[in-house]
Formats: C-alpha cells, sequence, structure tokens
C-alpha cells in the first residue's frame, strides 16, 4: 500500500480511502495537532522527577504553563476529566476538575473524558466532548478506549497536559 493510514486504536495498516480500521472497525480520522512541546519549560525533566519523588502513589498532570502539577491518588482506579465537576452519588471513580485550569477558556466539556487504571495499562477514552481529546497530536474517537503511557501528551479541547504516574 502506498497511501496509507495506521489505527490509532489498533495500529493496523489501511488503504487511505478507508473510512473505518479493516481490523477492528473504528473511525479512521485524519485530524492531528502538533504537539505543544514549547510550553513546558526547558528544565522540566528534572521538576518531573522531583515532583514524581515527591507525589508517589500519585497520578500527576502537568497542564502547559501551570506549577505545580494536578495530583490525584492513584488509590482510585477511575479519574473523571473535566470543568465545574462536582462528584454524582452514583458515579465511581474521581473527579479532576480543570476548572482552575482555564478549561472553560480551553474548550474542555464538564464530563471531557475518563482515564482508567488498570494492573496491565492504563485507557482513557473521550466522552462524545463538544471539541475532543487528543493522545500525542492523535484524535480520538469517542467512546473508544485508547492506552495512555507514562509521559504521554493530553489535550483536551484547546487544553494540553502531560500525564505521569508516581
Amino acid at each position: 500500500m502506498t497511501n496509507q493510514r495506521t489505527c490509532p486504536k489498533c495500529g493496523a495498516d489501511n488503504e487511505a480511502i478507508n473510512e473505518r480500521c479493516v481490523k477492528c472497525g473504528v473511525f479512521l480520522l485524519d485530524v492531528t495537532v502538533p504537539i505543544a512541546t514549547d510550553a513546558l519549560p526547558l528544565d522540566i525533566p528534572e521538576q518531573i522527577k522531583r515532583y514524581l519523588e515527591r507525589y508517589a502513589g500519585n497520578l500527576l498532570l502537568f497542564i502547559a504553563d501551570q506549577q505545580p502539577p494536578v495530583v490525584a491518588s492513584l488509590e482510585h482506579s477511575v479519574f473523571h476529566l473535566g470543568r465545574d465537576m462536582r462528584p454524582p452519588s452514583d458515579e465511581d471513580g474521581m473527579t479532576v476538575d480543570l476548572s482552575p485550569y482555564g478549561a472553560t477558556i480551553h474548550g474542555v466539556s464538564r464530563r471531557h473524558a475518563t482515564l482508567i487504571i488498570k494492573p496491565d495499562e492504563t485507557i482513557i477514552h473521550d466522552n462524545n466532548s463538544t471539541n475532543g481529546t487528543w493522545v500525542n497530536g492523535i484524535r480520538l474517537v469517542p467512546n473508544q478506549s485508547y492506552q495512555v503511557h507514562n509521559g504521554d501528551q493530553l489535550q483536551l479541547g484547546r487544553l494540553p497536559m502531560w500525564i505521569y504516574f508516581a
């Protein structure tokens, strides 16, 4: 295949004219965004190392141009990311309110995305948000699960962040 697209979910090669992956059926989108590495300070690796040591046993979200990171306890296995969030009584997991980080002006939905921490993997899925979710510059198909790894860039709407597990 000379002109092909790689599925963001399963990694299968598909012909460029395919709208869906031939292996898993996920929609193939040609939407990518640049990774905003210039939004991080130049000495971020040393800063990350210090935060990881300080907040062992936690999930850390480094929001672009913000210090310190958002810290959430890994005692929880489900994290609901969004803005103006109040924990509903019927929902498991921890809510992570991104409002203090400009979530509204950056297009973050109220219940934008969900992170699920499992023993062998961490997954994220976009909760059919208005302005989309990206992992390392690749836009996610709503309501589909995608793996995320330590140091990956997440973008909710236009709000970039980097995820680390301490």
